[in-house]
Protein backbone atom coordinates (compact mmCIF):
# COMPACT_ATOMS: atom_id res chain seq x y z
CA UNK A 1 0.00 0.00 0.00
CA UNK A 2 1.07 3.27 -0.08
CA UNK A 3 2.72 5.25 2.85
CA UNK A 4 1.65 7.80 4.58
CA UNK A 5 3.76 10.70 2.26
CA UNK A 6 2.47 9.09 -0.71
CA UNK A 7 -1.13 9.15 -0.11
CA UNK A 8 -0.59 13.10 0.72
CA UNK A 9 1.32 13.49 -2.53
CA UNK A 10 -2.03 11.99 -4.19
CA UNK A 11 -4.60 14.47 -2.30
CA UNK A 12 -2.77 17.42 -3.46
CA UNK A 13 -2.49 16.48 -6.95
CA UNK A 14 -6.28 15.12 -6.97
CA UNK A 15 -6.85 18.73 -5.16
CA UNK A 16 -4.95 20.89 -7.31
CA UNK A 17 -6.04 19.28 -10.81
CA UNK A 18 -9.90 19.67 -9.67
CA UNK A 19 -9.07 23.30 -8.31
CA UNK A 20 -7.72 23.90 -12.02
CA UNK A 21 -10.71 23.04 -14.00
CA UNK A 22 -12.31 25.85 -12.51
CA UNK A 23 -10.80 27.87 -15.22
CA UNK A 24 -10.33 24.91 -17.58
CA UNK A 25 -13.58 23.40 -18.00
CA UNK A 26 -15.68 26.44 -15.86
CA UNK A 27 -14.42 29.25 -16.92
CA UNK A 28 -13.07 28.08 -20.23
CA UNK A 29 -15.94 25.95 -22.09
CA UNK A 30 -15.65 23.71 -24.69
CA UNK A 31 -17.65 23.13 -27.56
CA UNK A 32 -19.96 20.12 -27.29
CA UNK A 33 -19.56 19.32 -30.76
CA UNK A 34 -15.77 18.79 -30.46
CA UNK A 35 -16.01 16.86 -27.30
CA UNK A 36 -13.73 14.22 -27.60
CA UNK A 37 -11.26 16.63 -29.62
CA UNK A 38 -10.52 18.80 -27.10
CA UNK A 39 -10.16 16.44 -24.34
CA UNK A 40 -6.94 15.68 -24.61
CA UNK A 41 -7.00 20.33 -23.44
CA UNK A 42 -9.33 19.54 -20.77
CA UNK A 43 -7.36 16.71 -18.86
CA UNK A 44 -4.06 16.59 -19.87
CA UNK A 45 -3.36 20.41 -20.10
CA UNK A 46 -5.04 20.81 -16.17
CA UNK A 47 -2.92 17.95 -15.17
CA UNK A 48 -0.05 19.35 -16.69
CA UNK A 49 -0.77 22.52 -14.83
CA UNK A 50 -1.69 21.14 -11.90
CA UNK A 51 1.81 19.13 -10.98
CA UNK A 52 3.73 22.30 -12.09
CA UNK A 53 2.18 24.78 -9.97
CA UNK A 54 1.83 21.85 -6.68
CA UNK A 55 5.45 22.16 -7.13
CA UNK A 56 5.92 26.04 -7.63
CA UNK A 57 4.42 26.48 -4.73
CA UNK A 58 6.55 23.64 -2.46
CA UNK A 59 3.30 21.78 -1.73
CA UNK A 60 4.73 18.78 -3.89
CA UNK A 61 9.06 18.07 -4.60
CA UNK A 62 9.80 18.60 -8.06
CA UNK A 63 11.03 14.62 -8.63
CA UNK A 64 7.37 14.34 -8.53
CA UNK A 65 6.46 16.78 -11.59
CA UNK A 66 9.01 14.47 -13.67
CA UNK A 67 7.82 11.12 -12.81
CA UNK A 68 4.21 12.13 -13.57
CA UNK A 69 5.68 12.98 -17.02
CA UNK A 70 7.59 9.88 -17.05
CA UNK A 71 4.33 7.72 -16.08
CA UNK A 72 2.60 9.66 -18.59
CA UNK A 73 4.84 8.79 -21.37
CA UNK A 74 4.96 5.56 -20.10
CA UNK A 75 1.23 4.97 -20.61
CA UNK A 76 1.16 6.94 -23.73
CA UNK A 77 4.16 4.74 -25.49
CA UNK A 78 2.77 1.20 -24.51
CA UNK A 79 -0.80 2.50 -26.01
CA UNK A 80 -1.88 0.02 -29.09
CA UNK A 81 -3.51 3.07 -30.54
CA UNK A 82 -1.19 5.80 -29.33
CA UNK A 83 0.06 6.38 -33.05
CA UNK A 84 -2.76 5.01 -35.01
CA UNK A 85 -5.84 7.36 -33.93
CA UNK A 86 -6.70 10.09 -35.57
CA UNK A 87 -9.30 12.96 -33.81
CA UNK A 88 -12.14 11.11 -36.00
CA UNK A 89 -11.47 7.62 -34.85
CA UNK A 90 -11.71 8.90 -31.30
CA UNK A 91 -14.97 9.98 -31.41
CA UNK A 92 -16.34 6.59 -32.96
CA UNK A 93 -14.37 4.35 -30.53
CA UNK A 94 -13.96 6.31 -27.50
CA UNK A 95 -16.72 4.44 -25.40
CA UNK A 96 -15.45 1.13 -27.03
CA UNK A 97 -12.27 0.94 -26.10
CA UNK A 98 -10.40 2.31 -22.82
CA UNK A 99 -7.48 2.66 -24.86
CA UNK A 100 -8.90 5.35 -26.81
CA UNK A 101 -10.63 6.73 -23.51
CA UNK A 102 -7.11 6.46 -21.76
CA UNK A 103 -4.99 8.07 -24.51
CA UNK A 104 -6.39 12.13 -24.23
CA UNK A 105 -5.30 12.34 -20.78
CA UNK A 106 -1.54 11.01 -20.92
CA UNK A 107 -0.67 12.58 -24.98
CA UNK A 108 -2.44 15.37 -23.44
CA UNK A 109 -0.29 16.19 -20.75
CA UNK A 110 2.62 15.58 -23.16
CA UNK A 111 0.82 17.90 -25.33
CA UNK A 112 0.94 20.55 -22.64
CA UNK A 113 4.73 20.14 -21.69
CA UNK A 114 5.55 20.37 -25.41
CA UNK A 115 3.46 23.45 -26.17
CA UNK A 116 4.89 24.91 -22.46
CA UNK A 117 8.42 24.48 -23.74
CA UNK A 118 7.90 26.22 -26.85
CA UNK A 119 6.16 29.28 -25.68
CA UNK A 120 8.99 29.65 -23.00
CA UNK A 121 11.07 29.38 -25.60
CA UNK A 122 9.97 32.15 -27.47
CA UNK A 123 10.44 34.32 -24.31
CA UNK A 124 6.30 34.16 -22.98
CA UNK A 125 5.18 33.05 -19.84
CA UNK A 126 4.25 29.27 -21.23
CA UNK A 127 0.90 27.66 -21.09
CA UNK A 128 -0.28 29.36 -18.02
CA UNK A 129 0.23 32.80 -19.75
CA UNK A 130 -1.81 30.99 -22.69
CA UNK A 131 -4.84 29.81 -20.72
CA UNK A 132 -5.03 33.34 -19.14
CA UNK A 133 -5.39 35.03 -22.94
CA UNK A 134 -8.37 32.28 -23.39
CA UNK A 135 -10.36 33.50 -20.34
CA UNK A 136 -9.91 36.96 -21.56
CA UNK A 137 -10.59 36.43 -24.75
CA UNK A 138 -12.97 33.74 -25.20
CA UNK A 139 -14.65 33.74 -21.49
CA UNK A 140 -17.74 31.24 -21.41
CA UNK A 141 -17.21 30.77 -25.61
CA UNK A 142 -17.65 27.12 -26.83
CA UNK A 143 -13.25 26.44 -27.61
CA UNK A 144 -12.92 23.98 -30.31
CA UNK A 145 -9.80 22.32 -31.33
CA UNK A 146 -9.06 24.55 -34.41
CA UNK A 147 -10.09 27.73 -32.06
CA UNK A 148 -7.51 26.70 -29.34
CA UNK A 149 -4.60 26.18 -32.16
CA UNK A 150 -6.08 29.85 -33.34
CA UNK A 151 -6.02 31.92 -30.02
CA UNK A 152 -2.23 29.81 -29.68
CA UNK A 153 -0.88 31.31 -32.87
CA UNK A 154 -2.62 34.69 -31.72
CA UNK A 155 -1.12 34.49 -28.50
CA UNK A 156 2.28 33.60 -29.48
CA UNK A 157 2.31 35.50 -32.80
CA UNK A 158 3.70 32.30 -34.60
CA UNK A 159 2.30 29.15 -36.68
CA UNK A 160 1.29 26.10 -35.18
CA UNK A 161 -0.09 24.54 -38.14
CA UNK A 162 2.11 21.64 -38.33
CA UNK A 163 2.44 20.96 -34.75
CA UNK A 164 -0.75 20.51 -34.40
CA UNK A 165 -1.53 18.45 -38.06
CA UNK A 166 1.20 16.29 -36.26
CA UNK A 167 0.71 16.20 -33.21
CA UNK A 168 -2.86 17.47 -31.70
CA UNK A 169 -5.20 15.90 -34.94
CA UNK A 170 -2.78 13.78 -36.33
CA UNK A 171 -0.81 10.36 -35.12
CA UNK A 172 2.75 10.89 -35.04
CA UNK A 173 4.32 10.04 -32.26
CA UNK A 174 4.62 13.09 -29.56
CA UNK A 175 8.88 14.61 -30.07
CA UNK A 176 9.40 13.89 -26.31
CA UNK A 177 12.46 12.39 -26.41
CA UNK A 178 14.43 15.44 -28.27
CA UNK A 179 12.62 18.30 -26.73
CA UNK A 180 13.28 17.09 -23.24
CA UNK A 181 16.91 16.30 -24.30
CA UNK A 182 17.35 20.42 -25.88
CA UNK A 183 15.93 21.20 -22.29
CA UNK A 184 18.56 19.72 -20.50
CA UNK A 185 16.92 16.61 -19.25
CA UNK A 186 17.23 12.84 -20.77
CA UNK A 187 14.41 10.23 -21.04
CA UNK A 188 15.70 7.08 -19.92
CA UNK A 189 14.19 3.84 -20.94
CA UNK A 190 14.46 0.32 -19.37
CA UNK A 191 12.85 -2.64 -19.27
CA UNK A 192 11.03 -4.15 -16.27
CA UNK A 193 10.22 -7.97 -15.41
CA UNK A 194 6.25 -8.10 -15.78
CA UNK A 195 3.82 -11.09 -16.36
CA UNK A 196 2.47 -11.56 -19.40
CA UNK A 197 -1.47 -13.03 -20.47
CA UNK A 198 -1.11 -11.68 -23.77
CA UNK A 199 -4.74 -10.60 -24.36
CA UNK A 200 -6.84 -7.17 -23.76
CA UNK A 201 -10.19 -6.52 -23.07
CA UNK A 202 -12.65 -3.35 -23.10
CA UNK A 203 -15.87 -2.20 -22.58
CA UNK A 204 -18.43 -1.12 -24.38
CA UNK A 205 -20.60 2.32 -24.51
CA UNK A 206 -23.27 -0.19 -22.58
CA UNK A 207 -20.74 -1.62 -19.98
CA UNK A 208 -19.74 -4.82 -21.06
CA UNK A 209 -16.49 -6.34 -21.47
CA UNK A 210 -15.43 -8.32 -24.05
CA UNK A 211 -12.17 -9.93 -25.10
CA UNK A 212 -10.71 -7.15 -28.43
CA UNK A 213 -7.57 -9.11 -28.50
CA UNK A 214 -5.43 -12.27 -28.44
CA UNK A 215 -1.79 -12.51 -29.39
CA UNK A 216 -0.78 -15.89 -31.23
CA UNK A 217 0.98 -18.11 -28.76
CA UNK A 218 0.38 -16.43 -25.83
CA UNK A 219 -0.89 -18.00 -22.50
CA UNK A 220 -4.02 -16.54 -23.47
CA UNK A 221 -4.66 -18.69 -26.48
CA UNK A 222 -3.28 -21.63 -25.06
CA UNK A 223 -5.76 -21.26 -22.24
CA UNK A 224 -8.71 -20.78 -25.03
CA UNK A 225 -8.93 -17.07 -24.84
CA UNK A 226 -10.18 -15.71 -28.64
CA UNK A 227 -11.10 -12.17 -29.32
CA UNK A 228 -14.83 -11.39 -29.63
CA UNK A 229 -15.63 -13.37 -26.51
CA UNK A 230 -17.98 -11.83 -23.82
CA UNK A 231 -16.83 -11.50 -20.75
CA UNK A 232 -19.09 -11.11 -16.94
CA UNK A 233 -16.91 -8.65 -15.95
CA UNK A 234 -13.48 -6.87 -16.15
CA UNK A 235 -10.83 -9.43 -15.65
CA UNK A 236 -8.28 -8.75 -13.34
CA UNK A 237 -4.58 -9.26 -14.13
CA UNK A 238 -2.42 -9.98 -11.50
CA UNK A 239 0.76 -7.96 -11.12
CA UNK A 240 2.87 -10.98 -9.70
CA UNK A 241 5.33 -12.96 -12.02
CA UNK A 242 3.56 -16.54 -12.89
CA UNK A 243 0.42 -15.32 -11.09
CA UNK A 244 -2.83 -16.41 -12.48
CA UNK A 245 -5.58 -14.13 -14.33
CA UNK A 246 -9.27 -15.95 -13.37
CA UNK A 247 -11.42 -14.96 -16.61
CA UNK A 248 -15.63 -15.56 -16.50
CA UNK A 249 -16.47 -16.23 -20.04
CA UNK A 250 -20.40 -15.10 -20.55
CA UNK A 251 -20.54 -18.34 -22.87
CA UNK A 252 -24.02 -19.44 -24.77
CA UNK A 253 -24.81 -22.16 -22.10
CA UNK A 254 -23.57 -20.07 -19.05
CA UNK A 255 -20.49 -18.99 -17.41
CA UNK A 256 -17.27 -20.32 -18.30
CA UNK A 257 -14.11 -19.94 -16.36
CA UNK A 258 -10.97 -19.91 -17.87
CA UNK A 259 -7.24 -19.28 -16.14
CA UNK A 260 -4.77 -18.14 -17.72
CA UNK A 261 -1.11 -18.62 -16.33
CA UNK A 262 0.85 -15.66 -16.63
CA UNK A 263 4.57 -16.19 -18.38
CA UNK A 264 7.91 -13.54 -17.56
CA UNK A 265 7.30 -10.58 -19.93
CA UNK A 266 8.90 -7.31 -20.10
CA UNK A 267 7.26 -3.66 -19.32
CA UNK A 268 9.05 -0.54 -20.99
CA UNK A 269 9.03 2.07 -18.45
CA UNK A 270 10.16 5.63 -18.76
CA UNK A 271 11.87 8.16 -16.03
CA UNK A 272 13.57 11.15 -16.31
CA UNK A 273 17.10 12.43 -15.32
CA UNK A 274 18.71 15.83 -15.56
CA UNK A 275 21.59 15.68 -17.76
CA UNK A 276 25.10 16.78 -15.91
CA UNK A 277 25.45 20.21 -15.69
CA UNK A 278 22.46 21.75 -17.17
CA UNK A 279 20.06 24.35 -16.06
CA UNK A 280 17.21 22.77 -17.13
CA UNK A 281 14.75 24.28 -14.56
CA UNK A 282 14.82 27.77 -16.74
CA UNK A 283 13.29 25.71 -19.40
CA UNK A 284 10.03 25.07 -16.88
CA UNK A 285 10.34 28.97 -15.84
CA UNK A 286 11.66 27.64 -12.43
CA UNK A 287 14.69 29.49 -10.64
CA UNK A 288 17.23 27.54 -9.78
CA UNK A 289 16.59 26.80 -5.99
Amino acid sequence: GFQVNELSDRFIELVSHENFHRLNGHFLTFSASDEFATLWFREGVTEYIAHRTAVTAELLPEYNFFQQIGNALTMYRANPVANTVSAGELHEAFWENQYYRRLPYDKGMLLAMLIDLKLREQGLPGIEGFLQFLREEYADFPLTNALICETLEAYSDSSWLEFWNDYVLGSEWLPVFERLRFAGLEVIERLEPAPYYGFRSNMTADGLWFISDVEANSPAERAGLRAGMRLVSEPILPENLNSMAHVQIQGEFGIVDIDVLATLGQERIYTINALAETNYRAHFGWTNP
